[in-house]
């Protein structure tokens, strides 16, 4: 999902613990919802992460289907054809997609779009591999929306810059509605999925994010070493006091090429 020199296996690992927390797999029962994907169907996601959506789309379009994925880390290349056996992962970019024209009854991707810095080539490059009246769906996460208690505004205008510097484009929904329309897609249509934590452990999505956080407070040089220590300490502060609370809004974007 992320580029490829950015995702070595412990990063690959990370995302498989992310991908099993119970925000995940409901993230990822609401875009098969929206998916609506049929048995026989060929079925392509691209950034296919730790192949678990890729294992559940596979399921559901049976043998007779055919589903494909694909991701430019080989880490998460190698998860994927474990976890999906019945899927073809292939190491490829959203921008160079290696299929012929009108190869997919549908395309999906889930928080894929950010990572990529030419987004108009990668949703032309969707647009060319799906057949006529073939679906998209993409998941990408709008930032602004997010809100998380840190102990102090300035905290939290760190946090939101820190996570933000993972992205090529932080803003990837706001932009999908035109690209898509200038590509010739059309029933373009937006819906909100909320992720929202009142606790942090493991099992949640915020989990992840503060790990972000918090290996860039130690890593990078620009940061002093205190902060490490004095967001850590505000954060058990919060979570000790009950008043943790995290929210982020994803959108989810469907098209049908027409």
């Amino acid at each position: 999902m992320m580029v490829p020199s950015a995702y070595d296996a412990t990063l690959a690992q990370k995302q498989a613990i992310v991908a099993a927390s119970q925000d995940m797999r409901r993230q990822r029962q609401t875009m098969i919802e929206h998916l609506a994907p049929k048995a026989g169907e060929a079925i392509l996601e691209v950034g296919c992460g730790n192949g678990d959506l890729t294992r559940e789309i596979a399921n559901l379009i049976g043998p007779n289907g055919t589903m494909v994925a694909v991701d430019p880390s080989s880490a998460m290349i190698e998860q994927a054809s474990s976890a999906a056996p019945p899927a073809r992962c292939i190491e490829a970019s959203a921008v160079e997609l290696p299929f012929e024209d009108n190869a997919f009854d549908a395309v999906i991707a889930a928080q894929v779009y950010c990572f990529v810095p030419d987004l108009k080539t990668a949703v032309a490059e969707a647009m060319r591999v799906l057949t006529p009246g073939g679906r998209l769906v993409i998941l990408d996460s709008d930032w602004r929306s997010m809100r998380w208690t840190t102990g102090s505004e300035a905290a939290f205008a760190r946090a939101d810059r820190i996570v933000r510097a993972h992205y090529a484009h932080s803003d990837v929904p706001e932009q999908l509605p035109h690209l898509l329309a200038d590509q010739g897609f059309g029933n373009i249509e937006q819906t909100v999925f909320t992720i929202e934590n009142h606790r942090s452990d493991p099992d949640t999505y915020s989990a992840s994010i503060n790990d972000s956080v918090e290996t860039a407070l130690e890593t990078v040089s620009k940061y002093p070493e205190y902060l490490l220590s004095e967001w850590q300490a505000a954060r058990a502060e919060i979570i000790a006091a009950g008043k943790f609370h995290f929210r982020l809004d994803r959108i989810i974007t469907k098209a049908v090429k027409t």
